[in-house]
């Protein structure tokens, strides 16, 4: 099986809170991301992950940049999380329910 891409779209120092979390203080999106790698590479899909964040201020050369910039003017909400390409949640990093959309590709694989 390929390997399943994450990929997070944000703002690295722009903070937020953690969606489905009872966290009260807000964190960077970097933070939060740095977070959801080390929940995602302890887990049991660690070997068939692959994550990475794209900041919208610096990856100018991504094509998430021109995808994530796209998003925002359509008002969706940063962070934007792209599984396999696929644009799938937007306006925070929930690790379960990244976890639970690659449990279910690696069920259909």
């Amino acid at each position: 099986m390929n390997k399943i891409k994450i990929d997070i779209v944000g703002k690295t120092n722009q903070k937020l809170k953690r969606i489905n979390d009872e966290i009260s203080e807000s964190k960077t999106m970097m933070e939060l991301y740095n977070e959801f790698v080390q929940f995602i590479y302890s887990s049991d899909v660690k070997d068939i992950v692959e994550t990475h964040f794209y900041d919208l201020e610096k990856d100018r050369e991504s094509n998430y940049h021109i995808l994530g910039n796209l998003a925002v003017a359509k008002g969706l909400t940063l962070p934007l999380t792209f599984i396999n390409g696929k644009s799938t949640f937007h306006g925070g990093i929930a690790n379960n329910s990244i976890y639970q959309e690659i449990k279910k590709i690696m069920n259909m694989g």
